[in-house]
């Protein structure tokens, strides 16, 4: 979980200043505007447009203050960039009605941005959208602070949008067969419905491109499917980097994937999310994409806690942590509805296994038909790495055991926190990559570590260069239990011979070693 910004830091003293700090200057505006605002309130007496070949710029610090309902629609240019110190807010006087569902009253009704010519373009940088309303006929019922269809060229960057909602779909965003790019964006209690279904409590993005890179979701809702975002049809869509927490929805409580199989998707943590009925996290239906280096935890689905696959599902899950996810009913981590579809898992955590899942494709015996390669299947333990609540705690088996022969290409240089993902070849399951609080990947640096052979079947040999001249190995399943303490006897090796601490033979599988001096770890497999 992460906690950012319930509002965005830059934006609290802002509106501290706004109510000590007398105007200098204030415009009225309506009808047709292109030009420059340079004020400290600008009031929209009605709905606006900026013209086709036309260009509107924003300076930083300007309040856009609608009086009413009012829309903007954007046929040329528009470019609104704040800064850190000094973002532009759009926002409406009155929030007064803002849930009620018989009037369009309490919210402005957004930007519509429709077939802009390859000429224009859209950007915000630094920008806050507050209490947008889409709660009109049903053309208006969607996208909450914008409607955009069939343009290109539209980009968001350290935006915020909040406290939005619409009706029937997209409680901030409705996208058409459009181009749009969000990075590093927050996203925070917008909603799709109230008193009927709604889909997609961010956004719905059907066909187009969509980029989201380093942006979090937080405590959004959908009374449909996704939670926070639903994502149809797209020609490409990338999701990367991004938080997705507390967001709740019917099916997908974070996202809902439909016919999407041009898509990336890597280093995502969803936590605490809900499924009302399926997958609290993820809701996938016709879709192919690989899914690399996530983490699903303490996600919850009235039918699968992290992951729902519906009909024509084939995805292949690399390095991706699956833990603590809970439901009602069957598939406590997944849950894959029809015999057609499967998830493939390589080098994953999947608490409970295969056993744990739901479904007609995953529990009847002999239904799961993916493949199943090198997963761990007990519980992994969290611990905060930054302002992140959901690394892995060391000593585990998920450090150092990811995969990477046949997909180095497509995995991410960076994980979630942007530090390094692959060091000395070996990279960690999950979205954040172990590391000690040093800042240092201290496995991955300590080439020093030597086991052979490895995999081995009667003794190996395990060599540290740098070991203190008296220290305790110890040995751990893949379940996180210790299993023998060795003592080096003042030697820079040891030598096991396979048995636990009773000297019994140990099952064939994963283990992993550290020691009492804190150099951790080589995975190996007995």
């Amino acid at each position: 979980m992460i906690r950012v910004h319930t509002i965005p830091a830059f934006f609290i003293p802002f509106l501290f200043l706004i109510s000590i700090t007398a105007k200098s200057q204030n415009i009225s505006v309506s009808g047709e505007v292109y030009g420059l605002w340079d004020a400290d309130t600008v009031k929209v007496l009605s709905d606006l447009v900026v013209p086709s070949g036309e260009s509107l710029e924003i300076l930083p610090s300007t309040v856009i203050e609608c009086r009413g309902p009012y829309r903007i629609v954007v046929n040329g240019t528009v470019t609104a960039q704040g800064t850190i110190d000094e973002p532009i807010i759009f926002t409406i006087i009155d929030t007064t009605e803002m849930s009620n569902p018989a009037t369009p009253r309490g919210g402005w009704k957004g930007f519509q941005i429709s077939a802009l010519p390859e000429s224009d373009s859209v950007c915000f940088e630094y920008c806050n959208f507050l209490f947008g309303k889409a709660w009109d006929i049903a053309a208006d019922a969607c996208g909450g602070l914008f409607q955009i269809a069939n343009s290109s060229r539209i980009q968001f960057r350290k935006c915020f949008f909040g406290h939005s909602v619409a009706e029937y779909m997209g409680g901030a965003f409705y996208i058409d067969g459009s181009d749009v790019a969000f990075e590093q964006c927050t996203f925070l209690e917008n909603r799709a419905g109230i008193d009927s279904v709604g889909y997609g409590g961010i956004l719905v993005s059907v066909g187009g491109k969509i980029m989201l890179n380093r942006c979090t979701a937080e405590n959004n809702r959908a009374n449909g499917l996704g939670g926070a975002m639903c994502i149809w049809f797209p020609e490409e869509s990338s999701v990367t980097n991004c938080v997705f927490e507390g967001n709740t929805g019917s099916t997908g409580g974070g996202i809902f994937f439909l016919n999407s199989n041009n898509t990336i998707f890597y280093n995502n943590l969803f936590s605490n999310n809900t499924g009302s009925f399926f997958g609290g996290a993820l809701g996938l239906k016709n879709t192919s994409f690989p899914i690399l280096n996530c983490t699903f935890a303490d996600n919850f689905g009235g039918q699968g806690g992290s992951i729902y696959c519906s009909s024509g599902v084939s995805n292949p899950v690399y390095n991706t942590v699956i833990s603590k996810n809970n439901a009602y009913g069957n598939g406590q981590q997944v849950y894959i509805a029809y015999l057609e579809s499967t998830l493939s898992f390589y080098h994953c955590v999947v608490e409970s296994g295969r056993e744990g899942f739901g479904g007609s494709g995953g529990w009847y015996p002999g239904a799961y038909h993916g493949e199943y390669v090198g997963n761990i299947e007990e519980p992994v333990d969290f611990v905060p790495y930054g302002d992140f609540l959901y690394g892995i705690a060391p000593p585990s088996p998920s450090i150092d055991s990811g995969y990477t022969d046949t997909i180095s290409s497509i995995i991410p240089v960076t994980d979630l926190a942007g530090r390094p993902r692959i060091l000395n070849g070996i990279i960690d399951m999950g979205c954040l990559e172990y590391e000690d609080q040093s800042g240092i990947c201290e496995s991955k640096k300590n080439k020093q570590t030597e086991i052979y052979p490895n995999p081995f079947h009667s003794t190996t040999t395990i060599t540290f260069e740098e070991l203190p001249e008296k220290t305790v190995l110890q040995i751990f399943n893949s379940g996180g239990k210790a299993v023998r303490m060795i003592n080096n006897n003042y030697c820079k090796s040891v030598t096991w011979d396979g048995c636990d601490d009773s000297g019994n033979k140990l099952p064939s599988g994963l283990y992993f070693i550290t020691n009492s001096e804190g150099l951790s770890g080589k995975v190996f497999k007995l």
